[in-house]
């Protein structure tokens, strides 16, 4: 009897163990903690997916620190007060253009120089050619003559001029042909007429697209033109001599810029003495940039020299 009751007791405690192993086999595990991957895919498509948004804004404020494409209609005077302000306004405005100009300029004067003769694209070069009116010869002697025209604008040169040329930003040829610089073009309908315009004259006033078309435009000729050797012939000379290229000692070579002569270059010198504390560059080190180049080796056929000197 007592027999039979041991076999009992041991087959109800294997019934209740295979019984609680199979309620152990149907219930659902706990869930595994996500891997690192499966949490960032859970964030990309949270809110947090707005980070382009986030790029666009700094996009939008480097933007306004280089700009891309500019109006002369976007330099607002209406809240100015007084002329100090006016004159901080307009050089905040015309800066960061001149500057990013210049800074191309200097991109391709650093490449000039540099590039071995073997490793020159010579489709470039061709190009750089056409663009500053240098003729295309023994790669040594173009890269020479390339070197010479090739280089900054002073800012505060710039500077000057566009405001003396521009009234400030506010004549009609600034505000309606995004012209800041005074640029004559010569073919019918490529620009403004200007009111008081002779008699016989048939120049316009360039229409450009943009404020950064004109500050190329106006640099190009400074660069290339005939008109102004003695300018370049001044900048040479300071490089040669390791100096900064010093925007009153440029202002003499614009001679032929207006048909005023000594009294407009005297009048821009004024201009850049006065106002060089409004004037302060973005980025101080540009103009110290100094790659060597070789003297310059008189004009060549080809190069721009017409000039305006009318505000209306």
């Amino acid at each position: 009897m007592k027999y039979l009751q041991i076999i009992s007791i041991s087959l109800g405690l294997t019934l209740t163990l295979i019984l609680v192993w199979i309620s152990q086999e149907n219930t659902t595990p706990p869930p595994v903690p996500p891997t690192v991957p499966e949490l960032a895919q859970e964030e990309t498509s949270s809110p947090l997916k707005a980070v382009p948004e986030i790029i666009q804004d700094t996009d939008l404020h480097l933007s306004k620190t280089v700009p891309k494409t500019v109006q002369s209609t976007d330099l607002d005077l209406s809240e100015v007060r007084t002329g100090s302000d006016k004159k901080q306004h307009f050089f905040n405005f015309m800066r960061p253009i001149i500057e990013q100009e210049n800074t191309r300029i200097m991109e391709q004067r650093i490449r000039l120089q540099n590039t071995p003769a073997d490793q020159m694209n010579r489709e470039w070069l061709a190009g750089l050619t056409k663009d500053y009116g240098v003729q295309m010869g023994q790669l040594e002697e173009t890269r020479k003559n390339l070197l010479t025209r090739v280089d900054i604008i002073p800012l505060e040169l710039a500077l000057a001029q566009s405001a003396n040329e521009s009234s400030w930003g506010q004549s009609r040829f600034a505000l309606e042909a995004n012209n800041m610089f005074g640029q004559w073009c010569l073919t019918p309908g490529c620009g403004l007429i200007p009111k008081e315009r002779s008699n016989g004259l048939t120049h316009e006033v360039t229409a450009f697209e943009t404020v950064n078309e004109s500050v190329r435009s106006y640099m190009l000729l400074l660069n290339s033109g005939r008109a102004f050797n003695k300018l370049r012939q001044i900048r040479q000379q300071q490089r040669n001599n390791n100096e900064s290229i010093d925007a009153v000692a440029l202002a003499q070579g614009l001679l032929s810029y207006s048909a005023r002569g000594q009294d407009y270059i005297r009048e821009i010198q004024s201009m850049i003495r006065n106002n060089q504390a409004l004037m302060r560059p973005i980025n101080p080190t540009l103009s110290s940039l100094n790659p060597v180049a070789d003297p310059f080796t008189g004009p060549v056929p080809g190069s721009r020299d017409s000039q305006s000197d009318s505000k209306n």
